[in-house]
């Protein structure tokens, strides 16, 4: 590979790497508001940054000047992680309050609950 096109691939990487942290950013503020299509976008939006993330480094190795970035998109992604965890243990937590099942705050393994049939209407 030529000197030009590694730089080409690494401005390429740059920018994949910037984008793929503003997108676990609008993540993270999706999750907060629970804005279910803002979740939906991002997720979408990482999935298609992964494959150009894993293309480009098989040409490209991440160096010393990527290191920042790429810490700050791991905390991105473990806080978002820990979002997400939070939120379906509180889901749960509901569901059971409403079906009047008992709390399992700490459940032993994480397969879902059985359905529930809710009735809204009284």
């Amino acid at each position: 590979m030529e000197e030009s096109e590694k730089d080409t691939g690494g401005q390429d990487l740059d920018l994949a790497l910037v984008e793929m942290d503003q997108v676990l950013g609008e993540e993270n503020q999706a999750l907060r508001t629970l804005d279910a299509d803002g979740i939906d976008r991002a997720a979408t939006r990482k999935a298609e940054l992964n494959a150009i993330i894993r293309r480009l480094v098989r040409d490209v190795r991440p160096g010393p000047a990527h290191r920042d970035l790429l810490e700050g998109i791991q905390r991105a992604a473990l806080a978002n992680q820990l979002l997400l965890v939070h939120a379906r243990n509180s889901v749960r937590s509901v569901l059971a309050l409403a079906s009047g099942q008992p709390l399992d705050s700490h459940p032993s393994d994480s397969s879902p609950p059985p359905a529930l049939r809710l009735n809204l209407k009284g």
